[in-house]
């Protein structure tokens, strides 16, 4: 099968995040949802190898969860849906999020959301 031939409209996946927080302000946890072209909710396992959400302050990342680029013998980050940030950040110091995901075809995306 020749991928440059495929039209990227049928492979593309909008990754679409949502920040939770806590009754203190601190982000919990960021969730993923991903849509095709059309809005409709598609199972990102037929679409995505990995996922890794950054949380921005300005030009600086306050943290990163999850990689990308991973040996797929020894892959450790297989979420998709869930990411939770290994610190507490306050959702005052949050500007932006990245949604970062390769595809099963090698293509890198970076989608960049500002507050």
């Amino acid at each position: 099968m020749l991928y440059s031939k495929l039209d990227a409209k049928y492979f593309f996946v909008l990754a679409l995040p949502t920040v939770h927080t806590n009754d203190n302000n601190e982000i919990t946890s960021v969730s993923v949802e991903y849509m095709d072209f059309s809005g409709r909710t598609v199972n990102p396992g037929n679409f995505i190898y990995q996922t890794m959400i950054q949380l921005n302050n300005g030009g600086s990342q306050l943290e990163q969860i999850g990689v990308l680029w991973e040996n797929p013998e020894t892959k450790t980050n297989d979420e998709l849906y869930n990411f939770v940030p290994a610190r507490k950040i306050n959702l005052s110091e949050l500007t932006g999020v990245n949604v970062c995901y390769l595809d099963l075809l090698g293509n890198s995306y970076i989608i960049n959301f500002r507050n």
